[in-house]
Protein backbone atom coordinates (compact mmCIF):
# COMPACT_ATOMS: atom_id res chain seq x y z
CA UNK A 1 0.00 0.00 0.00
CA UNK A 2 1.37 3.60 -0.43
CA UNK A 3 0.85 4.53 3.07
CA UNK A 4 2.99 1.35 3.82
CA UNK A 5 5.51 2.85 1.37
CA UNK A 6 5.65 6.05 2.19
CA UNK A 7 6.49 5.51 5.69
CA UNK A 8 9.25 2.91 4.69
CA UNK A 9 11.01 5.71 2.80
CA UNK A 10 9.60 9.38 2.51
CA UNK A 11 12.52 10.54 0.24
CA UNK A 12 11.59 8.97 -2.86
CA UNK A 13 7.77 10.80 -2.44
CA UNK A 14 9.18 14.23 -2.20
CA UNK A 15 8.74 14.10 -6.80
CA UNK A 16 5.79 12.09 -7.43
CA UNK A 17 4.26 12.30 -11.08
CA UNK A 18 0.70 11.22 -11.41
CA UNK A 19 -0.61 10.12 -14.35
CA UNK A 20 -4.40 11.33 -14.81
CA UNK A 21 -6.73 12.27 -16.97
CA UNK A 22 -9.11 14.69 -16.92
CA UNK A 23 -12.54 15.25 -18.80
CA UNK A 24 -14.73 18.70 -18.85
CA UNK A 25 -17.90 18.39 -19.84
CA UNK A 26 -21.91 19.31 -19.34
CA UNK A 27 -22.90 16.34 -21.14
CA UNK A 28 -24.09 13.98 -18.73
CA UNK A 29 -24.53 10.91 -21.13
CA UNK A 30 -20.79 11.17 -22.42
CA UNK A 31 -20.31 11.57 -18.58
CA UNK A 32 -22.04 8.30 -17.42
CA UNK A 33 -20.40 6.70 -20.93
CA UNK A 34 -16.78 7.93 -19.46
CA UNK A 35 -17.60 6.81 -16.24
CA UNK A 36 -18.68 3.29 -17.23
CA UNK A 37 -15.24 2.56 -19.33
CA UNK A 38 -12.80 3.97 -17.36
CA UNK A 39 -14.17 2.20 -14.19
CA UNK A 40 -13.46 -1.32 -15.26
CA UNK A 41 -10.42 -1.64 -12.72
CA UNK A 42 -12.42 0.23 -9.77
CA UNK A 43 -14.43 -1.09 -7.49
CA UNK A 44 -16.89 1.56 -8.35
CA UNK A 45 -20.41 -0.59 -8.15
CA UNK A 46 -22.25 -0.42 -11.85
CA UNK A 47 -25.37 0.71 -10.04
CA UNK A 48 -23.25 3.39 -8.88
CA UNK A 49 -22.27 4.57 -12.55
CA UNK A 50 -25.52 4.15 -14.14
CA UNK A 51 -26.74 5.82 -11.23
CA UNK A 52 -26.24 9.66 -13.57
CA UNK A 53 -27.85 8.17 -16.66
CA UNK A 54 -30.24 10.66 -18.24
CA UNK A 55 -32.99 7.95 -17.57
CA UNK A 56 -32.21 7.26 -13.91
CA UNK A 57 -32.59 10.93 -13.38
CA UNK A 58 -35.62 11.37 -15.80
CA UNK A 59 -37.01 8.81 -13.20
CA UNK A 60 -36.10 10.32 -9.79
CA UNK A 61 -37.72 13.64 -11.22
CA UNK A 62 -41.25 11.51 -12.35
CA UNK A 63 -41.11 9.81 -8.83
CA UNK A 64 -41.37 12.61 -7.47
CA UNK A 65 -43.89 14.45 -9.16
CA UNK A 66 -45.68 11.29 -7.49
CA UNK A 67 -44.54 12.13 -4.48
CA UNK A 68 -42.13 9.16 -4.23
CA UNK A 69 -38.36 8.98 -3.87
CA UNK A 70 -36.48 7.33 -6.60
CA UNK A 71 -33.09 6.26 -5.03
CA UNK A 72 -30.95 5.73 -7.80
CA UNK A 73 -28.15 5.38 -5.45
CA UNK A 74 -28.27 2.69 -2.53
CA UNK A 75 -30.00 4.43 0.14
CA UNK A 76 -30.52 7.96 -1.73
CA UNK A 77 -33.67 9.47 0.60
CA UNK A 78 -32.55 6.98 3.84
CA UNK A 79 -34.08 9.96 6.08
CA UNK A 80 -37.45 9.64 4.07
CA UNK A 81 -40.59 7.44 5.26
CA UNK A 82 -40.00 3.86 3.67
CA UNK A 83 -43.08 3.64 2.48
CA UNK A 84 -42.13 6.75 0.13
CA UNK A 85 -38.84 5.06 -1.01
CA UNK A 86 -38.59 3.56 -4.59
CA UNK A 87 -35.24 1.46 -4.76
CA UNK A 88 -33.64 1.89 -8.25
CA UNK A 89 -32.58 -2.08 -7.92
CA UNK A 90 -36.09 -3.47 -7.00
CA UNK A 91 -37.54 -1.66 -10.12
CA UNK A 92 -34.78 -3.37 -12.50
CA UNK A 93 -36.04 -7.03 -10.94
CA UNK A 94 -39.65 -6.53 -11.03
CA UNK A 95 -39.28 -5.46 -14.55
CA UNK A 96 -36.87 -8.39 -15.21
CA UNK A 97 -39.73 -10.49 -14.05
CA UNK A 98 -42.50 -8.46 -15.22
CA UNK A 99 -41.67 -6.91 -18.52
CA UNK A 100 -38.79 -8.98 -19.72
CA UNK A 101 -40.38 -12.62 -18.56
CA UNK A 102 -37.37 -13.43 -16.56
CA UNK A 103 -38.35 -14.41 -12.71
CA UNK A 104 -35.21 -17.01 -12.03
CA UNK A 105 -33.00 -13.95 -13.12
CA UNK A 106 -34.64 -11.17 -11.41
CA UNK A 107 -34.08 -13.06 -7.77
CA UNK A 108 -30.76 -14.93 -8.51
CA UNK A 109 -29.35 -12.58 -11.19
CA UNK A 110 -29.40 -8.88 -9.97
CA UNK A 111 -26.35 -8.23 -11.68
CA UNK A 112 -28.35 -8.34 -14.80
CA UNK A 113 -30.07 -5.56 -13.93
CA UNK A 114 -27.21 -2.63 -14.34
CA UNK A 115 -25.33 -4.90 -16.36
CA UNK A 116 -26.63 -6.70 -19.80
CA UNK A 117 -30.17 -6.35 -18.94
CA UNK A 118 -29.48 -2.30 -18.62
CA UNK A 119 -30.92 -0.78 -21.25
CA UNK A 120 -34.10 -3.58 -21.86
CA UNK A 121 -35.11 -2.38 -18.68
CA UNK A 122 -34.46 1.28 -18.34
CA UNK A 123 -34.71 2.84 -22.08
CA UNK A 124 -36.15 5.54 -22.97
CA UNK A 125 -39.34 4.64 -23.10
CA UNK A 126 -39.24 3.92 -19.38
CA UNK A 127 -41.44 5.99 -17.13
CA UNK A 128 -41.90 5.86 -13.42
CA UNK A 129 -45.80 4.86 -14.34
CA UNK A 130 -44.57 2.07 -16.42
CA UNK A 131 -42.22 0.93 -13.58
CA UNK A 132 -44.72 1.45 -10.92
CA UNK A 133 -47.10 -1.26 -12.23
CA UNK A 134 -45.15 -4.33 -11.24
CA UNK A 135 -43.43 -2.68 -8.49
CA UNK A 136 -46.69 -2.09 -6.54
CA UNK A 137 -47.79 -5.40 -8.01
CA UNK A 138 -44.83 -6.83 -6.14
CA UNK A 139 -45.44 -5.25 -2.91
CA UNK A 140 -49.10 -6.50 -3.01
CA UNK A 141 -47.81 -10.09 -3.46
CA UNK A 142 -44.84 -9.54 -0.66
CA UNK A 143 -47.77 -8.83 1.31
CA UNK A 144 -49.86 -11.69 0.82
CA UNK A 145 -46.40 -13.68 1.00
CA UNK A 146 -46.07 -12.57 5.29
CA UNK A 147 -49.32 -13.90 6.08
CA UNK A 148 -50.23 -16.50 3.71
CA UNK A 149 -46.46 -18.49 3.83
CA UNK A 150 -46.92 -21.28 6.20
CA UNK A 151 -47.68 -24.58 6.62
CA UNK A 152 -48.36 -26.51 3.05
CA UNK A 153 -47.89 -22.50 1.53
CA UNK A 154 -44.61 -22.28 2.47
CA UNK A 155 -43.14 -22.54 -0.83
CA UNK A 156 -44.66 -19.05 -1.23
CA UNK A 157 -41.45 -18.11 0.76
CA UNK A 158 -39.46 -18.74 -2.97
CA UNK A 159 -41.98 -17.98 -5.37
CA UNK A 160 -42.64 -14.03 -4.99
CA UNK A 161 -41.14 -13.17 -8.45
CA UNK A 162 -42.59 -16.05 -10.20
CA UNK A 163 -45.72 -15.19 -9.08
CA UNK A 164 -45.61 -11.83 -10.73
CA UNK A 165 -44.54 -13.33 -13.98
CA UNK A 166 -47.46 -15.40 -14.01
CA UNK A 167 -49.63 -12.40 -13.51
CA UNK A 168 -48.21 -10.82 -16.69
CA UNK A 169 -48.78 -13.78 -18.47
CA UNK A 170 -52.81 -13.90 -17.24
CA UNK A 171 -52.81 -10.27 -18.03
CA UNK A 172 -51.63 -11.07 -21.82
CA UNK A 173 -53.89 -14.37 -22.03
CA UNK A 174 -56.76 -11.65 -20.64
CA UNK A 175 -56.04 -8.84 -22.90
CA UNK A 176 -54.98 -7.03 -20.25
CA UNK A 177 -53.36 -3.60 -21.62
CA UNK A 178 -49.77 -3.48 -19.02
CA UNK A 179 -50.69 0.22 -17.86
CA UNK A 180 -50.51 1.45 -14.68
CA UNK A 181 -54.34 2.41 -14.88
CA UNK A 182 -54.98 -1.26 -14.83
CA UNK A 183 -52.97 -1.74 -11.92
CA UNK A 184 -56.51 -3.03 -9.95
CA UNK A 185 -57.64 -5.60 -12.76
CA UNK A 186 -54.50 -7.15 -12.59
CA UNK A 187 -54.10 -7.21 -8.87
CA UNK A 188 -56.97 -9.33 -8.99
CA UNK A 189 -54.99 -11.59 -10.83
CA UNK A 190 -53.31 -12.97 -8.01
CA UNK A 191 -55.35 -15.86 -6.93
CA UNK A 192 -54.97 -17.24 -10.32
CA UNK A 193 -51.40 -16.45 -10.32
CA UNK A 194 -51.01 -18.33 -6.77
CA UNK A 195 -53.05 -21.41 -8.06
CA UNK A 196 -50.81 -21.28 -11.84
CA UNK A 197 -47.58 -21.25 -9.87
CA UNK A 198 -48.39 -23.80 -7.17
CA UNK A 199 -49.57 -26.35 -10.09
CA UNK A 200 -46.44 -25.63 -11.63
CA UNK A 201 -44.37 -26.81 -8.59
CA UNK A 202 -46.69 -29.75 -7.81
CA UNK A 203 -45.76 -31.23 -11.69
CA UNK A 204 -41.84 -30.74 -10.48
CA UNK A 205 -42.60 -32.23 -7.08
CA UNK A 206 -44.62 -35.23 -8.80
CA UNK A 207 -41.88 -35.73 -10.99
CA UNK A 208 -39.30 -36.04 -8.63
CA UNK A 209 -41.20 -38.27 -6.63
CA UNK A 210 -41.69 -40.73 -9.38
CA UNK A 211 -37.68 -40.43 -10.47
CA UNK A 212 -36.61 -40.62 -6.73
CA UNK A 213 -34.71 -37.79 -6.47
CA UNK A 214 -35.09 -34.95 -3.85
CA UNK A 215 -37.45 -32.07 -4.08
CA UNK A 216 -36.68 -28.59 -2.52
CA UNK A 217 -38.95 -25.44 -2.93
CA UNK A 218 -36.06 -22.76 -2.72
CA UNK A 219 -34.16 -24.98 -5.90
CA UNK A 220 -36.79 -25.55 -8.02
CA UNK A 221 -37.31 -21.38 -7.90
CA UNK A 222 -34.15 -21.21 -8.66
CA UNK A 223 -34.33 -23.51 -11.99
CA UNK A 224 -35.63 -22.60 -15.71
CA UNK A 225 -38.13 -25.20 -15.20
CA UNK A 226 -39.83 -23.21 -12.65
CA UNK A 227 -41.21 -20.66 -15.65
CA UNK A 228 -41.36 -23.07 -18.04
CA UNK A 229 -43.80 -25.26 -15.85
CA UNK A 230 -45.98 -22.39 -14.77
CA UNK A 231 -46.27 -20.96 -18.72
CA UNK A 232 -47.55 -24.59 -19.59
CA UNK A 233 -50.13 -24.31 -16.74
CA UNK A 234 -50.70 -21.05 -17.99
CA UNK A 235 -51.50 -22.43 -22.00
CA UNK A 236 -54.05 -25.14 -21.09
CA UNK A 237 -55.91 -23.68 -18.10
CA UNK A 238 -58.93 -22.07 -18.80
CA UNK A 239 -59.45 -18.51 -17.25
CA UNK A 240 -62.65 -16.33 -17.82
CA UNK A 241 -61.36 -12.41 -19.68
CA UNK A 242 -61.76 -9.82 -17.28
CA UNK A 243 -63.49 -7.12 -19.18
CA UNK A 244 -61.67 -4.38 -20.27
Amino acid sequence: ALSDAYKENTEKFKSVELLCRIYETKDRDLSSRIAECTNSQSPVKTRDIRSIDLVQIKLEKEFGTMGLFYERKRDQFSIQDKTQRVDAEKCGQVALAFFEQMPQEAKNKKGLIFGDKYDDIFSDQTTAAKILLPYQLFEFIEKERKTRSKGRSAWLRYASYHILFAMRLLADKKDIDLVFTNLEKITKLYGQARSSVGQARDIDRKKAKRSKREFADVLFFKSKSAARNIEKVIETRSFRRQPR
